[in-house]
């Protein structure tokens, strides 16, 4: 099972990447491969929960905008993994994290889970790294990622809504 407290047991766990969200979206996502995979949004840890913007960035604006209230609540302390997503099917990891970044930037996507990370100031400095998966489902990799992540923390990451 994997351990999402550090990104020392990420890396060890086999993720790579670790890239800037500003970085990746200077360079075109060039670093991110073409493969089936879970990519996470990571930020330092933090046992209190940031000043949220009034109105999200996200695409949609008012739309994607979530009450403070509800975000303060969803909070996780001391987590670094905002967010676990995944590239299945005919999408790639550079196809999924590209939609998520965009619609962060206020694009409509089809990518529209973690959008609470977008409310949260400076995500130009949030860190995505990724896993590929071959031969198995990125659906089931993200599964146990949560699961492992609700076991740590008892519910799950403050960008993913539902455990789907």
């Amino acid at each position: 099972m994997i351990d999402p407290t550090s990104r020392e047991s990420l890396r060890a766990a086999g993720f790579e990447g670790f890239v800037s969200v500003g970085s990746l979206r200077e360079a075109g996502l060039a670093p991110v491969p073409e493969r089936r995979g879970v990519y996470l949004l990571l930020a330092e840890a933090s046992a209190e929960p940031p000043r949220f913007l009034p109105v999200s960035p996200a695409g949609g604006g008012l739309a994607a905008t979530q009450p403070a209230g509800e975000l303060e609540e969803r909070w996780v302390p001391g987590a670094i993994v905002l967010y676990v997503g995944r590239a299945d099917g005919k999408a790639t990891l550079r196809s999924r994290v590209g939609q998520f970044l965009d619609f962060g930037r206020g694009k409509r996507t089809g990518h529209r889970d973690g959008r609470a990370v977008w409310q949260i100031p400076r995500s130009a400095g949030f860190v995505l790294c990724w896993q590929t998966v071959s031969g198995k489902s990125a659906w089931g990799r993200r599964r146990s990622i949560l699961e492992a992540f609700r076991e740590g923390f008892g519910r799950l990451p403050f960008g993913n809504a539902r455990g789907d």
